[in-house]
């Protein structure tokens, strides 16, 4: 029995080893075509159609897609180091935690009152806190021909900020503000989260 149970342990090893897809072994046009796949296989219905924009890190490496719906909805997707869901782990491909209830969102800026730093919301002409319900870079009305990143602030744990590039700056497209990417500064949470579950693979 013990002997059975090793060999299954080595077999096991040898599946992790020899199988596991690595996100390095693909380029970032044939990841583009593998969540263009996964997205018109698995969430596109009642004539939905999407658009899609690759996202990169402060490094300028694709790691994230966002991924934009006809139906006022959107997705955040990041690119997993390796494929593990053979063994019922995390998928190369990560949503966000919301999946595609990503929205609404609101614009805002952390600013001083009374000696505390507090968010303050983008209003509306009643006084109204402004939702949007897609993705940071559609409201921006980012070109489609932009470098689109999601920065992950150095000095604030894991915020995740969807920004472009402006000269030797970053814009934040919560504040629509440039900011330091070492700043100290406070900056609004975007929200966008990523689990290695296999309940959150793509």
């Amino acid at each position: 029995m013990k002997r059975i149970i090793f060999i299954m342990f080595i077999i096991c090893i040898c599946i992790t080893i020899v199988g596991c897809k690595k996100a390095s072994d693909y380029s970032d046009e044939e990841h583009l075509k593998n969540i263009s796949k996964i997205i018109e296989e698995e969430y596109l219905e009642n004539n939905v159609t999407y658009k899609i924009r690759p996202l990169y890190d402060y490094n300028d490496k694709l790691a994230y897609f966002v991924v934009d719906f006809s139906n006022n909805t959107y997705i955040y997707i990041k690119i997993n180091d390796k494929d593990q869901s053979f063994l019922w782990g995390p998928s190369m491909y990560l949503k966000d935690t919301t999946g595609t209830n990503s929205g609404p969102w609101k614009k805002s800026k952390i600013i001083e009152r009374d000696g505390q730093l507090v968010e303050e919301y983008e209003k509306d002409e009643n006084g109204n806190d402004v939702l949007y319900y897609n993705s940071h870079f559609e409201v921006a009305n980012i070109s489609d021909d932009t470098k689109c990143y999601l920065i992950e602030m150095r000095n604030s744990g894991n915020n995740l900020i969807p920004s472009i590039k402006v000269d030797d700056k970053w814009l934040n497209l919560i504040t629509m503000e440039t900011f330091d990417l070492y700043s100290s500064d406070e900056y609004p949470n975007s929200g966008i989260a990523f689990i290695p579950k296999n309940s959150f693979n793509l």
